[in-house]
């Protein structure tokens, strides 16, 4: 996630889309992984999606931020609440994947 502030000259703006530019290719490039789409012959469109890609997504940024809150200087009680309930969404999906 990126966190966006005020941006306030056209040099601000340029140093800020040559930063993020990187990782918002990364960003779209995942996307295009999971959702693809086009126009059927009717003109409709039509979008599919891979829930095998999404779901691994889902569990990779999960994971991460279970790492990131084990990490942490969050209040110990919180963040032992925070990672039992991460664990179990984590269990969760992995037994639905089977």
């Amino acid at each position: 996630i990126v966190a966006f502030q005020p941006i306030e000259t056209a040099l601000e703006t340029r140093e800020f889309m040559e930063r993020h530019q990187k990782i918002l290719e990364t960003e779209i490039t995942e996307v295009k992984r999971i959702i693809s789409g086009f126009e059927d012959e009717d003109g409709e469109v039509v979008f599919q999606i891979c829930q095998k890609r999404l779901r691994a997504e889902v569990l990779n940024g999960l994971r991460e931020t279970r790492r990131s809150i084990e990490n942490s200087e969050i209040d110990k009680e919180a963040s032992s609440r925070a990672l039992i309930e991460i664990d179990r969404v984590i269990s969760r999906m992995e037994s639905k994947a089977r």
